[in-house]
């Protein structure tokens, strides 16, 4: 992207640790009112960064939310999630295909994860975990990967499969690489 200093820059704001979906703990309604009323903040401070002309070198191109979008992997985590990003996204004047996200370990639904054998050694683990991603470890993720799909944010390749669990993105001319350590939570 040119900007008006003649010089040719991508700008990434980068995001992470949103917890949507945490309304914990003996205080529920003010945590949620807390996390409502910083994320409102930021917004605003966005827009006025955006509106201001003099701040033209500063406007996101890209957006990356790296670890915990959501709370407990649950569809209405990324529900609230999505009301949230979508007027920050018209504000920045960028689309979810601008938007890189890699899950975290609330990104995963733990109910489903629990079943799920986990290794007690470093090579176990690489044979548990081998290419292409055995389905029980994709379906632990299924609400964080259905919004993903939802909000036609484009998913990761690794070799010939494509998820948005694991792999390489190419976004302005940037390789994002997603390198999901959530797997065995």
């Amino acid at each position: 992207m040119a900007h008006s200093d003649n010089t040719s820059s991508t700008v990434i704001l980068h995001l992470t640790d949103l917890h949507f979906g945490w309304e914990g703990g003996t205080n529920a309604e003010t945590l949620k009112a807390q996390r409502t009323n910083c994320l409102n903040a930021l917004h605003t401070a966005l827009k006025k960064l955006v509106a201001d002309a003099s701040n033209t070198h500063w406007k996101p191109d890209i957006v990356a939310i790296t670890g915990d979008l959501g709370w407990k992997g649950a569809a209405a985590d990324y529900k609230a999630l999505k009301k949230w990003l979508d007027p920050v996204l018209k504000t920045l004047g960028l689309k979810y295909s601008d938007v890189v996200v890699c899950p975290g370990n609330h990104d995963i639904d733990r109910e489903t994860a629990e079943p799920i054998g986990r290794p007690n050694n470093p090579a176990a683990a690489d044979k548990m975990l081998k290419y292409p991603v055995p389905n029980s470890y994709l379906e632990t993720f299924a609400a964080y990967s259905a919004f993903c799909k939802a909000a036609k944010i484009p998913a990761y390749k690794l070799g010939a499969a494509s998820s948005h669990l694991v792999g390489t993105r190419v976004v302005k001319n940037i390789r994002f690489v997603a390198l999901n350590s959530a797997w065995y939570c």
